[in-house]
């Protein structure tokens, strides 16, 4: 490497062949012997610096990179050329700070840029939803709507997420139920917490009732704390898409027979969309629904949770605690290949 080690000085050494710290001495070396003969060089033009600094750091610049950036992505192009000016007109820090700040800002637009995707049981498949985008074989239940977000729910979007659930509500029209698939949401923090506390109240303030499926375990835990849990109730988590229609179908045929005073069969609980609902998804399934016990000033920061727990090996008891802490009684023997159930997964 070059002495002082600046990206001009290393590719100018690496151009002339070097290949070892040992250049670090010669260039010692030679810079002592130039000294006693600086004024040999001290009319050399400054011109002749530039041309040897140039020289070197022009095969720096990979054209082909800048093509296949322009091919493959547009924004990645911009940021490039971006950096690029930047380095020339205000120097290599300058345009260093430039380009992150622009990376940033790039960042923290594409995270606001979240679709609100609607929803739809793939024919065909058990327990299979996609977006209906585009396909529009793909149908939920009469009166419930399906909404799953493309990216995740954060201070910078939450806004944004809010008034396009809402519209997506007012196209839909008269509906029971909506039912929102966080996936994508793996944290949230206060303020997209209030966002969506201010949505299931607008929402359960027009009649509409709101479930909440695939909510990861530390989102369950900070609406918790929000207090968000206690006014939506356990029963509107589940895991899957599938048993969260099911379960707000079956809610709904339960507010219709009170209304109407009419005995409704077992069979006519489906209102009338059976056909969406092929997957063998049944009621008393524990992995389908998720439970977040609750913590108290005594418990300690990292909480024994009981999907935190290992997974039992083959032969070996395991005892079954509820959430209050209580054994059940029910021990049992895991065997080879033993399911897990959704305490385990969380």
């Amino acid at each position: 490497m070059g002495v002082a080690g600046s990206l001009s000085k290393t590719a100018a050494v690496e151009k002339a062949g070097a290949r070892t710290q040992l250049t670090g001495l010669v260039a010692a070396g030679v810079v002592v012997m130039l000294v006693a003969f600086a004024g040999s060089v001290a009319g050399l033009p400054r011109a002749v610096l530039s041309a040897i600094v140039i020289a070197a750091v022009l095969p720096l610049v990979d054209l082909t990179a800048f093509r296949r950036y322009a091919r493959v992505r547009r924004n990645d192009f911009v940021s490039a050329c971006l950096a690029l000016l930047g380095v020339v007109l205000f120097g290599p820090l300058n345009g260093l700070l430039l380009a992150i700040a622009q990376s940033i800002a790039g960042l923290v637009y594409r995270s606001i840029q979240v679709k609100i995707e609607p929803m739809g049981k793939v024919p065909g498949e058990k327990a299979a939803w996609g977006s209906r985008r585009r396909h529009p074989e793909r149908r939920s239940p009469h009166g419930i709507l399906v909404l799953r977000l493309s990216g995740p729910l954060f201070w910078a979007n939450a806004n944004t997420i809010d008034d396009r659930i809402m519209a997506a509500v007012d196209e839909a029209g008269t509906l029971r139920a909506v039912i929102l698939d966080l996936e994508a949401t793996s944290q949230l923090d206060t303020t997209s917490a209030d966002v969506l506390g201010r949505i299931v109240d607008r929402l359960q303030g027009g009649g509409i009732d709101v479930y909440l499926v695939r909510v990861g375990r530390a989102v369950r835990v900070l609406l918790r704390r929000d207090g968000l849990l206690d006014r939506l109730g356990e029963d509107r988590l589940w895991h899957s898409i599938s048993a969260g229609v099911r379960t707000a179908k079956k809610a709904a045929a339960a507010q219709d027979r009170e209304e109407t005073d009419v005995e409704i069969g077992e069979e006519e609980l489906a209102i009338e969309d059976d056909s969406i609902d092929g997957d063998p998804i049944e009621e008393d399934w524990p992995d389908e629904h998720i439970t977040t016990p609750h913590r108290t000033e005594e418990d300690d920061v990292d909480v024994d949770y009981p999907w935190r727990r290992p997974r039992p090996r083959a032969g070996e008891e395991r005892d079954w605690v509820t959430e209050d802490g209580a054994n059940d009684g029910a021990n049992e023997v895991a065997g080879e290949g033993a399911e897990v159930s959704g305490w385990d997964r969380g």
